[in-house]
């Protein structure tokens, strides 16, 4: 490791007040990132593989520059250490980057060509697409077909562990003791907890395998929380651990004696296995208003998913590794990883929103604006495919477990789900969530 003094260079900025600019900065390639001012730590952040590395950034209309501390750490330990300085000036273009982040590096997927749309499913994951639904499940298919009918960049597998950040660790739910807005009639919100929202869905027969889910980045916006706040969102499958992958948005908001609030902004790609820690995925940038899907579902290491009966009848011993897929709609990146298990037995499927576990406390939910979660698709292996629906009419008649979060200590409503028909036009739900309190 080295012992040398950090190499330091300086960088000046200039933004739009009140506008969240993204800002990229150059570092040592997968360096590890700590953003401070002074001795306030902000933001932990992770270079990409080319050395990438970017946050947001909003400041007040006439403060004073800001002198921010970007220190790196390479693998190997060098480092390195940026000095920048912020300016919210007046005239500035909202598009101000000077530098923008470079395209992920990564392989290119190509589409499919119409005459191997029917391959099986195995032989679909190994060459880079997702399993295919069935062609009874219509909108299922068709979103199929429209992923594998494009180019992605499928990136860098390059994962980070971050133990700081938690995700699913979610209390006990428990009946609502606050009134809630009149839902729709055919949904019930039967539950809250102090960290999650969102729908679950159970199984006594341990056989769900495969959870799908599409939703926009949520952007959020310096309101109510001093310090750090977050929002994950998120798609998993319980088993021996919950199997989860999703996005996560932070912000720290700054707040200077004479110069109002600067707000700073970091949003990224995660999986992982929870009880074990996260991992981030830093070749796989996102900012708000990107849409991303996620896919899970247990196969072999070589991505074929084994049935007890041929296409059915229960999953097997062979299933023993759990795969992530990772879109970006918005930008054309794929990611994919998996983690190996053991015999896959599937209680439930989730769609949360949560406030994640920051260093052993639950952060604060940072405020963002409504945003959707859709296309909700489940697999069970003795039943087949199904969308999330807000009653009794999906695979077994079923209502799933719906739940508001609501803080615990302090009885305030943090979010509510607000539920309407998916915008796939199947039947199926979609779930908005708005945000109510902090904490």
């Amino acid at each position: 490791m080295s012992t040398e003094q950090p190499e330091w260079t300086r960088a000046e900025r200039a933004i739009a007040p009140d506008v969240e600019t993204p800002l990229t900065f150059t570092t040592m390639p997968a360096a590890a990132c700590l953003l401070r001012h002074g001795d306030t730590e902000i933001l932990r952040l992770h270079a990409d593989d080319t050395g990438a590395v970017t946050f947001h950034a909003r400041g007040p209309a006439g403060a004073e520059p800001l002198e921010l501390r970007l220190d790196s750490t390479a693998p190997d330990g060098t480092q390195h250490g940026h000095t920048i300085v912020l300016a919210a000036a007046p005239g500035v273009p909202t598009a101000a980057d000077a530098t923008p982040r470079p395209k992920p590096a990564g392989t290119t997927v190509p589409p499919l060509d119409a005459g191997s749309l029917q391959i099986e499913n195995h032989g679909l994951v190994q060459r880079g697409y997702p399993p295919r639904p069935p062609r009874a499940r219509a909108t299922a298919y068709a979103r199929w077909v429209e992923n594998v009918s494009r180019p992605w960049t499928r990136v860098g597998s390059r994962i980070v562990e971050r133990p700081d950040v938690r995700f699913g660790a979610a209390t006990a739910l428990r009946s609502p003791t606050l009134p809630l807005p009149p839902p729709r009639a055919s949904v019930t919100f039967n539950n809250t907890s102090d960290t999650w929202s969102g729908a679950q869905f159970s199984h006594p027969e341990e056989q769900f395998m495969y959870v799908d889910g599409t939703w926009t980045v949520p952007g959020v916006l310096p309101v109510m929380v001093p310090g750090y706040s977050a929002t994950a969102a998120w798609a998993g499958l319980t088993a021996d651990k919950l199997y989860q992958a999703g996005s996560d948005s932070e912000s720290y908001n700054l707040q200077l004696p004479f110069g109002g609030t600067w707000q700073f902004t970091n949003y990224w790609m995660w999986l992982e296995a929870y009880p074990w820690p996260s991992w981030q995925i830093p070749n796989m940038p996102i900012s708000p208003g990107d849409e991303v899907q996620v896919i899970i579902f247990p196969a072999q290491a070589d991505g074929n998913t084994v049935f007890a009966r041929g296409t059915g009848g229960g999953l097997t011993a062979a299933d023993n590794n759990v795969w992530y897929m990772i879109y970006n709609h918005t930008r054309g990146t794929s990611f994919w990883g998996s983690y190996e298990c053991p015999f896959f037995t599937g209680t439930n499927v989730e769609w949360i929103v949560e406030r994640p576990e920051v260093n052993g406390s639950s952060a604060p939910l940072a405020f963002f604006l409504p945003f959707s979660m859709w296309s909700l698709w489940y697999g069970d292996s003795e039943m087949g495919w199904s969308e999330l629906f807000p009653s009794g009419s999906g695979i077994w008649g079923q209502v799933p477990t719906y739940i508001n979060m609501q803080d615990a200590a302090s009885g305030h409503l943090l979010d509510i789900v607000h539920p309407q028909p998916d915008r796939t036009g199947d039947g199926g739900q979609e779930m908005v969530f708005i945000w109510t309190s902090s904490q």
